[in-house]
């Protein structure tokens, strides 16, 4: 019984970022009633956008020490991601919002994922030292999400010109 849920839950793990619904709740195992959440309220799904930098905002609920990230890709980039930058949650509301960058004057007409991540230590560690890297050396190629995802919330948006 318990190798049939230790591969049940393996294969719930290695699941796309594709099949994540628009609000992932996770809990960490052993955590008891605290669950943590993220959401996505703008942009909504499916709108097209006409600028290359868009506001998200949404909210989280967090336990701890978790840390909200903004990320990006062109749909066809998955399973890769743009890491944007780490946004501040208001203490009181769970709100937060920050720009995504969503790629250039050659990516119009094409679908875009915007994801927020709520991060443990280990993972907000990595996406800062990628963000750090790119920020000094210009070199910003897409990476795998980081072992340390404690939610994911993710939106689809066209971009397309003014």
């Amino acid at each position: 019984m318990n190798r049939l849920r230790r591969q049940a839950t393996i294969a719930l793990i290695a699941l796309p970022a594709c099949f994540y619904p628009l609000t992932l709740m996770a809990q960490q195992p052993g955590a008891g009633a605290g669950k943590v959440t993220i959401s996505i309220a703008q942009p909504v799904p499916g709108s097209t956008v006409d600028h290359h930098v868009v506001k998200v905002r949404g909210a989280a609920s967090r336990k701890g020490n978790e840390h909200v990230w903004l990320l990006a890709r062109r749909t066809d980039f998955a399973p890769l991601w743009w890491p944007q930058r780490e946004v501040a949650v208001d203490p009181q509301s769970g709100r937060f919002e920050g720009p995504v960058t969503l790629g250039g004057p050659q990516d119009v007409d094409w679908d875009f994922d915007i994801a927020a991540v709520l991060a443990d230590t280990q993972a907000h560690t990595q996406l800062l030292d990628y963000w750090k890297k790119a920020m000094t050396t210009g070199d910003w190629r897409p990476i795998d999400l980081p072992r340390g995802i404690q939610g994911l919330a993710v939106v689809k948006v066209k971009k397309t010109r003014r």
